[in-house]
């Protein structure tokens, strides 16, 4: 094994020693997470298929998705608001700088297609995407793209730290499924994929495959709030421990592992949270967080 790969093994280590005295904080914030019920469930058993009984609700029907989706160039560090976005297949996606500074938006790998636009401080520019699928996008002036990890490009600052200018844009040629998955990778603190579209309602399961435990923790920034434990494969069952989620409200929710990551700032309102030292992400700033989108659905009684 080369030294990399003993520096990894040995910070894992260290990570797993760390998460015994965690696993009963985190068991005890999810008891007090009261404020987490009203508008998120949890189970750890099959997906979930009766959302519309849960939200009390005969008839659930997906609304439409929007034919205009628009996204902010804004802040000291050009944030994108929304960080995650849905648009649907064809539609407009107007990008509107409001930077004193060109910005240069440029698709990541794995995107479904390519893109380049430049947009002049205080302009706008419009998309329009033909191929479906999640798109992974940052800001070319401030920030370049290192390795793929996990099914992601991992973008950093061209500043070598900070806040880093992506953004994720879902094209979907209907409205999504009423199952979305995130996933921990074997041997990673990473979630995959780092961002999902699903409706309110829908289950989101949460599979864990590494060995290590992890957790998942709402930021409070969201429109409903939670925290609870994964185990990993080096418990009973060692195919790996899933955790079910219920989504009843729309919004954006960003989420993270407080076990491999530390909250660093606040901006925009949401939590900035950064690898541990000893997580698998560190060196390449990757941090174990990632975005679910739940699009409001219409009511039939």
């Amino acid at each position: 094994m080369d030294d990399s790969g003993d520096v990894a093994s040995s910070g894992r280590a260290a990570s797993r020693r760390r998460l015994w005295p965690a696993r009963a904080a985190i068991a005890a914030a999810t008891a007090s997470c009261a404020f987490g019920l009203a508008g998120l469930l949890w189970h750890v058993t099959s997906p979930n298929e009766v959302s519309s009984r849960l939200l009390g609700i005969p008839d659930v029907q997906p609304a439409s998705l929007p034919a205009v989706s628009v996204i902010a160039i804004s802040g000291k560090a050009g944030n994108f608001a929304p960080r995650v976005a849905a648009a649907v297949l064809g539609g407009r996606v107007v990008l509107h700088n409001s930077l004193h500074r060109t910005v240069h938006l440029v698709s990541a790998a794995l995107s479904p297609s390519d893109f380049s636009v430049v947009i002049k401080p205080g302009k706008s520019a419009v998309l329009r995407l033909m191929r479906p699928g999640l798109y992974h996008y940052y800001d070319a002036v401030a920030a370049h793209p290192l390795a793929v990890v996990a099914g992601n490009q991992v973008v950093v600052s061209r500043q070598g730290s900070g806040i880093v200018p992506e953004g994720w844009l879902a094209v979907l040629p209907k409205m999504p499924a009423s199952v979305g998955h995130l996933s921990i990778p074997a041997g990673q603190d990473l979630f995959s994929p780092k961002a999902i579209v699903t409706i309110v309602g829908a289950s989101v399961v949460i599979s864990n495959h590494d060995a290590d435990a992890h957790n998942f923790v709402v930021d409070p920034a969201s429109p409903a709030g939670a925290a609870f434990l994964i185990e990993g494969t080096d418990t009973e069952p060692h195919s790996g421990w899933k955790r079910i989620l219920t989504v009843q409200r729309p919004g954006l929710y960003h989420v993270y592992c407080t076990l491999h990551t530390r909250v660093v700032g606040v901006v925009d309102g949401w939590h900035v949270v950064v690898p541990r030292s000893y997580a698998s992400g560190f060196r390449q700033h990757n941090a174990m967080d990632a975005w679910i989108v739940a699009l409001p659905v219409t009511v039939a009684l």
